[in-house]
């Protein structure tokens, strides 16, 4: 499987070094973030957006309101065939997802100053958070002993419409780099992401809600990002 991350993260404004921190200011944070995964039987793809607007407290720690919305889609493929008797059973089965999803509320930032053009950030996010899912599956299936048409040939199609609604927590540490006074580059990690669901039409009804807690260092979460300043 392969995984590549184009663009992610944060676009921050206004932050530049701590000369020119400007406590009690506001700045606009806006991100954009591309996911694409290969394999053999599928691939899927994942955009989001991520605007914010925040209020720098003093020089290294600011609070603000975040909106996130993001569409993802999955696609996979998986072809058998078996021999059997003088021909061969083949079947063919597929799936296709497409999800939509919209997560709001506050974030705060903390900023811990390495060098005039570094800095190290904490950042926390919490909110509300709303998804909705369609999936599609399809399954085919023939034998073929050489006749024309294939005989025994069956098919089916299923296809099922979901939403969700959550409390959502995310904790991600980073690394902003400050090329010029008006640019820059952030690099930034979800380590720790925490879900309790609200409500799931996926569920039957009395169903207990999904709680999850998960705690990530790897690639898959890591958000490059670039910094534009107003």
């Amino acid at each position: 499987m392969k995984q590549l991350i184009l663009l992610a993260g944060s676009l921050l404004t206004i932050l530049h070094a701590s000369a020119q921190i400007q406590p009690k200011s506001i700045f606009i944070n806006s991100g954009f973030g591309l996911k694409m995964e290969n394999s053999g039987t599928g691939n899927s793809k994942a955009f989001q957006i991520s605007p914010s607007v925040n209020y720098l407290i003093n020089e290294r720690l600011s609070v603000g309101l975040f909106v996130a919305y993001g569409k993802e889609s999955m696609n996979s493929e998986i072809n058998r065939s078996v021999p059997y008797n003088g021909g061969y059973y083949s079947s063919t089965s597929a799936s296709e997802t497409k999800s939509r999803s919209l997560y709001a509320g506050p974030q705060v930032r903390y900023y811990q100053p390495v060098h005039e053009k570094i800095f190290l950030f904490a950042e926390a996010r919490t909110g509300y958070a709303y998804q909705s899912k369609e999936a599609s599956v399809s399954n085919s299936s023939y034998y073929n002993n050489g006749s024309i048409p294939p005989t025994g040939t069956a098919n089916d199609y299923l296809n099922t419409k979901s939403s969700s609604a959550a409390i959502q927590a995310n904790v991600a540490p980073g690394l902003a780099y400050f090329i010029k006074p008006r640019l820059g580059l952030e690099l930034k990690v979800n380590v720790l992401n925490y879900t309790h669901g609200m409500d799931s039409s996926a569920l039957q009804e009395g169903a207990e809600q999904p709680k999850s807690f998960e705690a990530d260092f790897s690639l898959k979460n890591t958000n490059l990002g670039l910094s534009f300043f107003f």
